[in-house]
């Protein structure tokens, strides 16, 4: 509050829960020029409480009321903005600022008044809201306003996703907008059927998943609606790299040469586009358990990694699904698919099913995976983000 003067801007009305937030607002005003009276600022040890509190309202010309739930069942501050309520010469005289800092149901008399929403927001425009919305001027953007066509979004769509998660999570794909539409044309429209999606999954070998000595392991998955012309594409690509793509079978990733990966790598999002490409690393807690039950392990995985997949494509009216497994070893591949099925049936019974276990046909897809795995784990186990870098920037992520 200024000193020098009988009058200020604004009277900052909180609840103690809530200092913070009022220390912070009155702290953002007094920068911008504004006067502010502040109890735990300018209520001083010996002085009267209410004598004060009835001062400072009179004092100040407007109240920002601080408002959470808690507000609410404060004495003192219901006392304060309804001393406020009853200066208002008019129904849009702007005496009480309500500014919201918690999402709760509001009722009563402060119910019709607009208030300043700093809530879920970052710091800076936390600020750029509170100070725009207690000027009296109008609030127009200094720039144009994005165009709202919802085909201009597409270009922003989720193409490669990777992520690692715990022992007591899932695979959250909520705010991730899958298309099997063409990335570089955003107009062009899937000559596949939208109501149907292959998911191919694939997991490292039964000798890596027991493998005491392995930390983090990845498992990928691509669902596409016409993978086969996907894996044309990609033959093509790295054959113009003068790569061959066949290095893969059979080789170790780490022993081919730096620029071989990174023309295998930087041609997946050209090969891709109309494809998402989905990558779930585990952490060594959850990889701990499959050295010694590796089929726990990749109950885990179809619980945490297939089926929100599954779901979220269902959301968007897909009715089938043919997904297929690469040969882990052990059996382990046959039982995951009876573990499938039989979580299925209960929350998705009204879908196709086709699962199956691949074969010598789907090396390249496997291998293709593989690769996609190795760069995600490189990433997690080893903190090496360039080659997963590299497959976002080919997609355009």
């Amino acid at each position: 509050m200024h000193k020098d003067t009988n009058e200020c801007n604004f009277f900052i009305s909180y609840t103690e829960t809530d200092k913070k937030w009022a220390e912070w607002v009155a702290w953002c005003l007094e920068n911008e020029g504004f006067s502010t009276i502040i109890q735990a600022w300018d209520f001083l040890p010996g002085e009267n409480f209410i004598n004060k509190m009835d001062t400072s309202v009179k004092m100040a010309s407007k109240i920002i009321c601080v408002m959470s739930k808690k507000y609410f069942e404060r004495i003192y501050t219901n006392a304060e903005w309804t001393a406020y309520f009853s200066r208002k010469q008019s129904i849009n005289d702007r005496t009480i600022i309500p500014v919201l800092i918690e999402k709760f149901d509001l009722n009563g008399l402060l119910k019709p008044i607009v208030y300043i929403d700093l809530t879920d927001i970052e710091q800076d425009m936390a600020k750029t809201r509170l100070i725009d919305g207690v000027s009296e001027k109008r609030m127009k953007p200094i720039s144009a306003p994005p165009f709202p066509q919802k085909k201009a979004v597409r270009r922003h769509l989720t193409k490669f996703f990777h992520k690692e998660i715990g022992i007591d999570s899932c695979l959250d794909l909520s705010g991730h907008v899958f298309s099997y539409f063409d990335f570089y044309d955003p107009l062009a429209i899937s000559d596949c059927d939208d109501k149907a999606v292959s998911i191919n999954f694939w997991a490292p070998n039964a000798r890596v998943i027991m493998n005491p000595t392995s930390n983090t392991i990845t498992f990928v998955i691509i669902c596409s609606q016409n993978l086969e012309v996907a894996l044309e594409r990609y033959k093509l690509t790295t054959a113009a790299a003068a790569v061959d793509v066949d290095k893969l079978d059979g080789r170790q990733i780490n022993k081919l040469w730096y620029q071989e990966k990174k023309s295998l790598i930087s041609g997946l999002g050209k090969a891709f586009y109309d494809c998402v490409v989905i990558a779930l690393a585990i952490p060594e807690s959850i990889h701990k358990i499959g050295r010694s039950s590796p089929d726990a392990v990749m109950q885990y995985v179809a619980t945490a990694l297939i089926m929100p997949i599954i779901e979220h494509h269902k959301l968007k009216g897909v009715e089938e699904f043919s997904i297929l497994i690469n040969p882990i070893g052990c059996g382990i591949e046959k039982r995951l698919i009876a573990f499938i099925k039989k979580i299925a049936k209960t929350f998705a019974s009204d879908l196709r099913w086709n699962i199956n276990v691949g074969s010598e046909n789907d090396k390249l897809m496997f291998n293709v995976s593989r690769l996609i795995g190795w760069s995600v784990n490189t990433y997690y186990s080893n903190d090496n983000k360039e080659w997963v870098e590299m497959i976002e920037e080919s997609f355009g992520a």
